[in-house]
């Protein structure tokens, strides 16, 4: 889900469940947004940066997914070494929405 990290913090919740409602039965998604907090434009394109708590704070709108795994990785192309990436791995809750 690399588009993701393109959309507006507030749309992320819906797109996620969206995503979550239209996904197999225990399959799991993955995403990845450029490490840290907040909006952001650069090069003509938006960002959403999040972090482990940004990604907790989501998680906590989207009721339908839970993360199974969550890590940090480097950016890997030249020049960009510093820069950082949050992926996260989620599936299907087990919690029934109120």
């Amino acid at each position: 889900m690399g588009i993701v990290l393109h959309l507006p913090l507030a749309g992320l919740p819906d797109a996620l469940a969206r995503l979550a409602a239209a996904r197999k039965p225990d399959a799991a998604l993955s995403a990845a947004f450029k490490y840290g907090r907040g909006e952001r434009a650069q090069g003509g394109r938006r960002f959403t940066d999040l972090d482990e708590a940004g990604i907790a704070e989501l998680l906590r709108e989207v009721r339908a997914l839970v993360e199974l795994e969550t890590w940090v990785t480097p950016d890997r192309r030249p020049g960009r070494e510093r820069e950082r990436w949050l992926n996260v791995l989620l599936t299907g809750s087990r919690v029934t929405p109120p």
